[in-house]
């Protein structure tokens, strides 16, 4: 299994772990790839914001309640799409955050991601202390030094070394629900959601070419899922048909980021030299079984702000039927589809792209298409209920699809323009919409919420979180983690991933 491990290049990303994903991987010897990178929100957090200044933190029952650790900072009641990734890949322990992360364990890569982080640097500040993207680039910068000095003692290229790791990059969330879709901000004003898909990216894009020029080679990028449908934006955009077009128009917004995302990915293939990038459609899985069966309309969490579960809060009993944890994240069981459907594609559309394959080295990129934000219990509690309610939960979920559009045509430029470089997407909506997924408790978190937001420390919990989509007013339970993790893994429907799966491309 050793000599397989080593044969197949390893890969890439996502978000959602579940526990049965060790039958893929449970590596026995070195991992495939020598390092995994993380950077994105709180999709991938998994422990940077813990001692910072803000509301977007999650180390605190009732999430984790589902980890063998406990609360880590994880938004979710168990592993997140990191953790599934890892697992796969080989690592024998998860990719420690940057904010613990110490001396020689830093070579087997660094998780950056911090939760209501963004592309844009004033994204998600309305909720504190926040790492933006720019920032995580920084960080990794420090990370990049130490490297440097360590294998420099070893008669190590760094660059050699940098070269056959694995950067996970799922961020955009947060721009949309947390920036673009929040009344606070101006941003909605400025830009008409087409142009604002092309802004966002058009910066993602620089930052990609940051980390390149850093000496990443190896990019999965993660298409953003149908944020309309999370119970927070679900909450903000109210019921009846003004909230159905509310979500609507949220969704349409992230498919245009969606589609610039895929095409991104072609134009970085061709313009930049032995690099590949990969876009991993969540979107698409997120409507396909078994996530689309899952309870959505409820999260699994009481919710603070419709966001967060509530610190110690009620949780549900039956986790693995719940799409939703909180009021925006997966629970374990969808970031597992997800995961699994980015390693090994179960459909043409759950990684993209699909006809390309890449036989130099590891360069390969899964991108997470976003989910329907505004589904999600802080987005439903924020657009309220009654015609209008609706309609603010279809803004946002047009929106949010708008971005997954986008993010899956920049995968189709990046291999396109990206030499010897490999780019899926993840389409965690279309995973999202299918079962087990559609069929969860999708409408109340499992925990109860601050703010509508996240858990309230050592609040009440639902019992049966399986049967729960949002542990908070934001976040998947584990159960709907754990679809996304699976089928971003191992496709099962067409829509899952663009041009094929996590699994497919770590064979490329």
């Amino acid at each position: 299994m050793a000599s397989q491990l080593k044969s197949l290049s390893w890969m890439l990303l996502i978000f959602l772990l579940l526990s049965n994903l060790k039958q893929h991987c449970n590596a026995v010897g070195n991992p495939q790839v020598p390092c995994l990178f993380v950077f994105g929100d709180s999709l991938s957090d998994d422990g940077n914001n813990n001692d910072r200044l803000t509301l977007a933190k999650a180390n605190y029952l009732p999430y984790g309640v589902d980890f063998p650790k406990g609360p880590t900072g994880r938004f979710s009641n168990g592993r997140n799409m990191i953790d599934v990734l890892a697992q796969n890949l080989g690592f024998d322990e998860s990719i420690p955050p940057f904010a613990t992360a110490r001396g020689e364990e830093i070579l087997r890569g660094v998780n950056y991601a911090s939760g209501s982080a963004g592309i844009r640097s004033e994204t998600g500040k309305i909720y504190g202390d926040i790492i933006s993207m720019d920032m995580q680039l920084k960080n990794y910068q420090i990370t990049l030094s130490q490297i440097n000095n360590m294998l420099g003692n070893r008669n190590t290229s760094t660059a050699e070394y940098l070269s056959k790791c694995i950067y996970s990059v799922a961020i955009g969330t947060n721009d949309y629900i947390a920036n673009y879709f929040l009344p606070v901000y101006t941003t909605s004003l400025i830009y008409t959601p087409q142009q604002y898909a092309v802004v966002l990216n058009q910066q993602l894009s620089q930052q990609l070419q940051t980390l390149y020029k850093s000496g990443a080679r190896k990019f999965a990028l993660i298409g953003l899922t149908a944020l309309g449908n999370i119970p927070f934006e679900r909450s903000a955009c109210g019921i009846g048909s003004n909230g159905s077009a509310c979500v609507d128009n949220i969704n349409n917004a992230v498919q245009l980021f969606n589609n610039g995302l895929k095409s991104t990915v072609d134009q970085l293939n061709s313009n930049l030299t032995n690099a590949t990038f990969i876009f991993i459609n969540a979107s698409a899985i997120e409507f396909s079984p078994p996530i689309a069966s899952k309870v959505a309309d409820v999260s699994c969490c009481e919710l603070l702000l419709n966001l967060i579960c509530i610190p110690f809060g009620k949780i549900c009993s039956n986790r693995n039927n719940y799409k939703y944890w909180d009021g925006v994240h997966p629970t374990d069981a969808v970031y597992a589809v997800y995961g699994e459907r980015a390693y090994k594609a179960q459909s043409p559309t759950d990684a993209y792209p699909f006809d390309t394959l890449y036989k130099s080295g590891a360069r390969k990129f899964a991108l997470i298409g976003l989910t329907a934000l505004g589904n999600i219990p802080f987005e439903r509690s924020a657009c309220g209920i009654g015609s209008n309610g609706s309609a603010c939960v279809d803004n946002i979920n047009n929106a949010v699809q708008l971005f997954n559009d986008g993010l899956k045509s920049t995968v189709d430029q990046l291999n396109s323009n990206l030499t010897n470089a490999t780019f899926i997407f993840i389409n965690a909506s279309a995973i999202e919409f299918s079962p087990p997924i559609a069929s969860k408790v999708a409408d109340v978190s499992c925990c109860e919420l601050l703010l509508n937001l996240i858990c309230i420390p050592f609040g009440k919990i639902c019992s049966n979180r399986n049967n729960y989509k949002y542990w908070d007013g934001v976040h998947p339970t584990d159960t709907v983690y754990a679809v996304y993790g699976e089928r971003a893994y191992k496709a099962q429907s067409p829509t899952d991933a663009y041009p094929f799966d996590v699994n497919r491309l770590a064979q490329v």
